[in-house]
């Protein structure tokens, strides 16, 4: 059976969305922590973001939809170490990463609702030691755990993250085409 098809035979669907699923584990706790070691210090303003994505490299940024945003250019240390551990899967799945970037929430901070301009999203959840902070498909949450994949098609599923009550969360974003 390929990584695909045991996918998608033990994940499932968990609402009535139909174009995402949850690949459990894909990354453990030592793997999260690692690729959080690589990250710069939490600044506690960012600049905001003028200007094309690749001109904040291993720089926190803010935009429109979220206060911390940290971009992964392919030479950086986290997405090589990502794009390795990903690599099998993606294959698998007939996707190729197009860009990734991590976000950081404390409390009080939100993902507002958005698309993304990509045909697939993924995310995986990097720490689990906050409340609040839930990420949902509009018009639901989706569970997920540390170190899970989370992929959807952005096809009319706006998404975002409900405000962090307490603690900080930190999430890898991947953008994702087809091969």
């Amino acid at each position: 059976m390929s990584c695909k098809d045991e996918v998608l035979k033990l994940s499932g669907i968990q609402s009535n969305q139909t174009n995402y699923q949850i690949l459990s584990e894909v990354f453990n706790l030592n793997s999260c922590n690692h690729i959080l070691s690589l990250l710069p210090k939490i600044p506690k303003e960012t600049e905001p973001q003028v200007g094309r994505h690749k001109d904040y490299a291993n720089q926190w940024m803010s935009n429109n939809i979220t206060k911390y945003r940290l971009n992964l250019p392919k030479d950086h240390d986290a997405n090589e170490y990502i794009s390795y551990k990903l690599q099998n899967i993606l294959k698998d799945l007939k996707l190729k990463i197009e860009y990734m970037y991590i976000t950081f929430y404390r409390e009080g901070n939100i993902c507002k609702v958005h698309d993304d301009p990509v045909h697939t999203t993924g995310i995986i959840l990097l720490s689990d030691n906050f409340e609040g902070g839930e990420f949902y498909i509009e018009p639901n949450i989706v569970n997920i755990r540390i170190g899970d994949l989370l992929l959807f098609k952005n096809k009319n599923n706006l998404h975002g993250v409900k405000k962090i009550q307490s603690g900080c969360r930190y999430a890898l974003s991947i953008w994702l085409s087809k091969r």
